[in-house]
């Protein structure tokens, strides 16, 4: 009997394009991803208005993975199954979260998931049955209606690309010309540095007359110059 939902799959107005192992057709992997979609996310999405799609229910000519990697791009809603630690799965759910749009993740009841996923909020499926169902769906509608409620997703990848364009190029080009300055004069000042050691080496090795006073004038010269190097080369760290 088919999942309850809509009547007519093509009164659907979005798209939820759902990411999970496929496996061959007729393999336990196949079996549980189609018990995941008839079972669990048809007749949760169909009622919302969803149409649910896989890569392996696309039809259009052309590459695969520019189909997936549009869908990836323009779904409204994307499902990723986490289980299986699938690396086609993690490569897309990437993807997906370039783009921070909507996602539901879910995965298989006692999965260890990779550290940069951990701590994402995920709905955990129970594999060995669906004991429960009707929560099971309660459940996800919940996860489904917060993912569309916020509209965007926070991820590891979304937070670091919006850190790095808080740096804008003006801004991140003039600190470069300004690193590019603080080196050359620190090595400058170094050069000097050492050139002014090496001559007062010399002095006070051919000129036992050199007298202490003009030692000291000279060390004190060279105690500011090695500070202005300290200064330059430790900017912006806390002093010592």
């Amino acid at each position: 009997m088919p999942a309850p939902g809509i009547a007519d799959r093509r009164l659907a107005t979005q798209e939820c394009f759902v990411i999970c192992p496929l496996g061959d057709v007729g393999s336990p992997v196949r079996s549980r991803a189609d018990s995941l979609r008839d079972r669990l996310l048809i007749p949760v999405l169909e009622p919302r208005g969803y149409r649910v799609n896989r890569s392996d229910s696309l039809r259009e000519s052309g590459m695969i993975t520019d189909q997936i990697i549009q869908r990836l791009r323009g779904a409204e809603l994307v499902v990723a199954d986490l289980s299986g630690l699938n690396p086609n799965v993690y490569y897309e759910l990437a993807v997906r979260h370039v783009f921070r749009l909507p996602t539901v993740h879910l995965c298989d009841r006692g999965d260890r998931l990779p550290f940069d996923v951990r701590g994402l909020r995920v709905m955990e499926v129970d594999r060995a049955s669906w004991d429960g169902l009707d929560e099971a769906r309660r459940e996800f509608g919940d996860f489904v209606t917060a993912a569309e409620r916020v509209g965007h997703l926070e991820n590891p990848i979304a937070g670091a690309l919006r850190r790095w364009d808080d740096m804008h190029p003006f801004r991140l080009g003039q600190l470069l010309a300004e690193m590019t300055g603080f080196r050359a004069l620190a090595r400058n000042l170094g050069r000097g540095f050492v050139e002014e050691l090496k001559d007062l080496a010399d002095e006070a090795a051919q000129s036992p007359e050199v007298t202490s006073r003009e030692l000291q004038r000279r060390l004190r010269f060279l105690a500011e110059l090695a500070r202005s190097i300290y200064d330059i080369t430790t900017e912006g760290s806390a002093p010592p």
